[in-house]
C-alpha cells in the first residue's frame, strides 16, 4: 500500500483505521504521504481491542515528521489511539501554523 501510495495522484483521503499498523507500518505510510501531493485527508485511527494503530511515540514522531515536510495534508485522525501527553504534543507542534484539523 505505502508503495502505490506515493505514487497514485487520484487519491485524496485514505483510511488505514483499526489496521495495526504499529511504528514500521506507520513510518511506511508516512513517508509514501510526504511524496504524495493529492492526500488531504489521512485516518490512522485505533479502535478496540488494542487502542494502538500507529505505534504510540514512534508511530506519532513519524506522523509529525511528515506533517512538517507535507503541505497537502490538512486533516488527521488519530483517535482511539492511547498516544499519550508526548505524542500528542509531537503531532500538535506539527500542526501549529497550519490550517488543520
Amino acid at each position: 500500500i505505502a508503495n502505490d501510495l506515493a505514487v497514485t495522484a487520484s487519491l485524496t483521503k485514505i483510511s488505514l483505521a483499526e489496521n495495526n499498523l504499529g511504528e514500521e507500518g506507520t513510518k511506511l505510510i508516512c513517508e509514501a504521504v510526504k511524496s504524495n501531493t493529492t492526500i488531504k485527508e489521512l485516518d490512522l485511527s485505533g479502535g478496540y481491542p488494542s487502542y494502538n494503530n500507529i505505534g504510540g511515540l514512534a508511530g506519532a514522531k513519524h506522523m509529525a515528521n511528515m506533517l512538517n515536510v507535507t503541505t497537502s495534508v490538512t486533516s488527521i485522525d488519530v483517535g482511539y489511539n492511547n498516544i499519550g501527553q508526548a505524542a500528542s504534543l509531537e503531532l500538535l507542534a506539527a500542526m501549529k501554523g497550519k490550517n488543520m484539523v
